[in-house]
């Protein structure tokens, strides 16, 4: 279910001035406004407590809140999101270990002609972190640059691992068909 206040504004767009939403495990709450000098503002709260839905043995609840203003008509919008998860788990035990029930995901980016382009992306986790910037789309591209770090123990085969690494790398390729390339 969801209620949307939308205006026409002279110049052609849009502006919500308000959305409520809900649905299985869904809640948005958001607001928009319009400068004074024209811009346009954009905000709100949502929460996803039905992980699972996403994918099977995923569970868990993430709460975010992100704002973002546009200056002017054929401005890019630039914001930020935050975003906090709890008692979560995506059934894959080396991300699991490494995310821990608590991790933490910010970021801060700009969409201007079909692509965002993140200057800064970091998620924080109990035994790992990645911070990455770069570009994705149009078309689900792509393109950014990793630093990360973990805690051991891995295993790979018959060897384990154990203290910290850290590295570097790249992410690119497709949502479809990602390809990570990492240095430790």
């Amino acid at each position: 279910r969801a209620k949307v206040t939308l205006s026409r504004l002279a110049d052609r767009r849009l502006l919500i001035r308000s959305l409520d939403a809900t649905g299985s495990g869904l809640k948005v709450k958001a607001a928009g406004s319009r400068t004074i000098l024209g811009g346009l503002r954009f905000s709100g709260d949502l929460t996803m407590s039905n992980l699972a839905a996403a994918r099977k043995g995923a569970s868990g609840v993430m709460t975010a809140k992100w704002s973002a203003a546009r200056g002017g008509s054929g401005k890019p919008w630039a914001g930020t999101a935050y975003a906090r998860f709890a008692k979560v788990a995506t059934g894959r035990a080396e991300l699991d270990r490494l995310l821990g029930p608590t991790p933490r995901l910010q970021a801060k980016a700009a969409y201007h002609d079909n692509a965002w382009a993140f200057s800064e992306a970091r998620l924080d986790g109990a035994a790992g972190d990645v911070s990455a910037a770069g570009l994705f789309g149009p078309d689900g591209a792509l393109k950014f640059t990793l630093d990360w770090n973990a805690s051991g123990p891995f295993t790979a085969g018959p060897v384990e691992i154990a203290g910290k690494v850290k590295g570097d790398g790249a992410l690119t390729g497709t949502l479809d068909a990602p390809r990570a390339d990492l240095n430790a």
